[in-house]
């Protein structure tokens, strides 16, 4: 699965990051990664209603 198919299904104002190789990539929020081709590695939940995609 891709970044940007995991971000159409969150509300735009949820909080969101993706890790590649261990540094988060810029933006914080699902409308950062809706154009994003990266393959999802790990999906973790970290504070409540926040998801962390490593890639």
């Amino acid at each position: 699965m891709k970044v940007k198919e995991i971000a159409q299904v969150f509300n735009e104002y949820s909080d969101f990051f993706v890790v590649q190789n261990g540094k988060y990539l810029p933006g914080d929020r699902t409308s950062f990664f809706l154009d994003c081709e990266l393959e999802i590695k790990e999906i973790s939940i970290g504070i409540p209603d926040c998801l962390i995609i490593e890639v």
